[in-house]
């Protein structure tokens, strides 16, 4: 279906999607989704809150949110930072918040160029699902091309091909060895530097969503925090597990949601408020004095789904928030799975927009946009 085939209610529901960090469903803002995604456009009448919780109304919306669910939050989920634990600069926080793009990729089937399926049809996503970035290097996927685009910090393209196009998520070691997630074949590939296909590892998880390694660099394969396997040993992880040298966030209520930080010792609490309610909450990175964040709000009392998201940098003794950004979603024709990646003091945003992909790089400032009131009061006066 065309984007201007689409009617423009269901399309403002799409649209409030992309704001999501890569997470699993909540259970109570699922069933909402469903709901909303299936009611029909109606005149507009007076506002009013609408308290109710949204039952589940088909399994065609079940479908539909197996295929978003990668952007919202479950009750208890784990995302720690890609290098945890390792000693790395803090990130940077100025006066003001900044969004500046650090380079473009053309659509099409070049070398140079990365796959996009602008007209989507029969629940097909658009080919460019993750990113990662190391060392000023950044890595695409392009499931399109079925190849892995690579852009230097000087901006030169290369890539290499790969048998895969159900690809997930992409991991990038210290020594450039290259982890695919293909959660279609429930496999994860570790290419050389080069694009050698070196080992084909196994992962026996039921729909294994992203990579990650933990504190002593092992790389992972996860759904979420309590059902992930490392691709070496193929150990799985328990529920029951000691947790050390973890970042956890947990969903409290509807307004309230933790980080906590375990090393040694009892572990470190810090509460992160929603001031409409819970959409997601998940760890970028973390340093020895710094926690970096991405939180998502989705307005509590209107029919249609509303939500923003910021990058926090919290002080990580008390803490405090020191700096945001809010991620621009509104230029964004698709919110690929993983759109966010922090790497070392640097916080990137991979946007596929109409005439091309672009990067961002991302800097928190002390002060930052807010734009969810407006939004909610422009839809308020709307439906008034």
């Amino acid at each position: 279906m065309k984007k201007e085939d689409i009617p423009s209610h269901e399309s403002e529901l799409l649209r409030a999607l992309k704001e999501r960090p890569d997470l699993e469903p909540d259970e109570h803002f699922t069933k909402s989704l469903r709901v909303k995604l299936t009611k029909k456009p109606h005149p507009p009448k007076k506002w009013k809150p609408n308290f109710v919780l949204y039952m589940a109304s088909s399994f065609g919306m079940i479908t539909i949110a197996i295929l978003v669910s990668y952007f919202l939050s479950n009750e208890y989920l784990l995302k720690q930072g890609d290098r945890p634990n390792e000693t790395v600069a803090e990130m940077q926080v100025g006066e003001e918040s900044e969004i500046n793009p650090l380079f473009q990729v053309e659509y099409g089937s070049g070398e140079s160029q990365i796959g996009f399926r602008q007209d989507r049809t029969g629940g097909q996503e658009s080919g460019i699902s993750s990113f990662f970035v190391r060392d000023n290097t950044t890595y695409i996927i392009d499931n399109v091309n079925q190849k892995i685009l690579i852009v230097d910090m000087d901006g030169n393209k290369s890539s290499f091909k790969v048998n895969e196009s159900s690809m997930m998520d992409i991991y990038v070691d210290e020594q450039k060895n290259i982890y695919v997630l293909d959660n279609g074949r429930n496999i994860v590939n570790k290419y050389s530097e080069n694009g050698q296909l070196a080992k084909t590892y196994e992962v026996d998880l039921n729909i294994p969503l992203r990579l990650r390694a933990d504190h002593q660099k092992r790389v992972i394969a996860e759904k979420s925090q309590d059902y992930f396997m490392y691709l070496e040993t193929g150990k799985k992880a328990s529920p029951n597990r000691k947790i050390e040298n973890e970042t956890l966030v947990k969903r409290v209520n509807d307004t309230l949601g933790k980080i906590i930080v375990y090393e040694t010792g009892d572990p470190l609490e810090f509460n992160v408020g929603f001031e409409e309610s819970f959409g997601g909450l998940t760890i970028l990175e973390t340093n020895p004095k710094q926690i970096i964040f991405a939180k998502t709000e989705v307005a509590a009392h209107t029919e249609k789904i509303i939500t923003e998201t910021h990058v926090y940098v919290m002080d990580r003794k008390n803490g405090n928030v020191i700096g945001a950004v809010r991620i621009p979603i509104e230029n964004m024709q698709e919110a690929p799975r993983n759109f966010i990646r922090a790497d070392a003091n640097q916080i990137y945003l991979l946007s596929p927009e109409e005439k091309g992909l672009v990067v961002y790089k991302l800097t928190p400032g002390k002060h930052f946009e807010h734009v969810l009131q407006d939004k909610i009061n422009t839809y308020k006066k709307e439906n008034s």
